[in-house]
């Protein structure tokens, strides 16, 4: 069984497919979702499918250039605390990728998204200690992170078993 962090995973085809998918990113950034910030939105679902077909770390940066681009489009309403959520993302799409491809099986998907959302719903609490103040982060998660990471990773997921049933055995 191969790592799910195999180098030989990141080649110019990926770097060019990173790209592809923080394109594709930046656009569903465009498809914001209602909270009470306005950086919620599609953006993840690109990160997340592209940590699960290609690889952890392409998804990763995917995440964090999604995430930014979401941002961007909002007018940056957290500030610099934008670059430590963009950070957190990167850990949550690394992560997803890291379990679907150690699970490999269909199930494996799903675990993936359950945990991915709850990293999700972690990182604005993560910020308090960095000057988001606490009634933000809880009215941010509660229901609208929540909601948003189910829609992001459950998009990525369905994506993600459509397109693993068309692989072809050695390819």
């Amino acid at each position: 069984m191969r790592s799910p962090f195999d180098r030989s995973d990141i080649n110019i085809r990926s770097i060019i497919a990173a790209a592809a998918f923080s394109a594709l990113s930046a656009v569903t950034a465009q498809i914001k979702l209602p909270s009470t910030i306005g950086s919620v939105a599609l953006d993840s679902a690109p990160a997340f499918f592209a940590a699960g077909f290609i690889s952890p770390i392409v998804g990763g940066f995917v995440g964090f250039a999604g995430h930014l681009a979401s941002a961007a489009t909002a007018g940056f309403p957290s500030g610099p605390l934008h670059l430590v959520i963009a950070s957190g993302m990167f850990i949550v799409c690394l992560s997803y990728g890291a379990i679907v491809r150690a699970i490999d099986r269909i199930w494996g998907v799903w675990v993936g998204t359950v945990i991915c959302v709850i990293l999700n719903c972690l990182i604005p609490f993560a910020c308090i200690p960095l000057g988001l103040p606490k009634g933000v982060a809880i009215s941010l998660v509660f229901p609208f992170l929540i909601i948003a990471a189910f829609a992001n990773a459950g998009i990525a997921s369905v994506l993600l078993i459509i397109f693993s049933k068309l692989r072809t055995p050695g390819a």
